[in-house]
């Protein structure tokens, strides 16, 4: 999941819990990214959903984990959602700087040859 995936993720919980101190920090921001940064964005989006329909208070990561965990469990996948989880984080990065990937969309018209080749092969395209 990129950065600005995580932040959709963080203004839902954020106006869903109108508490002070909810992740008003920006350390705090950083600890729930690094923690919840390898998760599937469309299958953490589903469990936040959940968590927001169904709790008073806001959730720990670890909580989110076990939502996003039962969210997985019944899908019957490992989040396949993601459409680049398959790619390398380092290649995934190279892609999103130069505007080939925006999420989850893809722009080939910003890529070169050697990259739709890779993006063949990983299975991608």
């Amino acid at each position: 999941m990129i950065k600005k995936e995580f932040a959709e993720i963080a203004t839902m919980l954020k106006n869903a819990y109108k508490q002070r101190n909810f992740m008003t920090i920006e350390d705090e921001w950083k600890v729930w990214y690094e923690c919840l940064k390898d998760l599937q964005f469309f299958s953490l989006q589903k469990a936040t959903l959940q968590w927001v329909r169904h709790n008073k208070f806001p959730p720990t990561i670890a909580e989110i984990f076990e939502s996003y965990n039962k969210i997985i469990a019944s899908e019957g996948d490992i989040g396949g959602q993601d459409r680049f989880s398959l790619l390398t984080d380092e290649f995934r990065e190279e892609l999103e700087s130069q505007g080939v990937i925006d999420g989850q969309s893809l722009s080939l018209e910003n890529a070169t040859d050697k990259q739709i080749k890779r993006l063949q092969d990983a299975g991608v395209l």
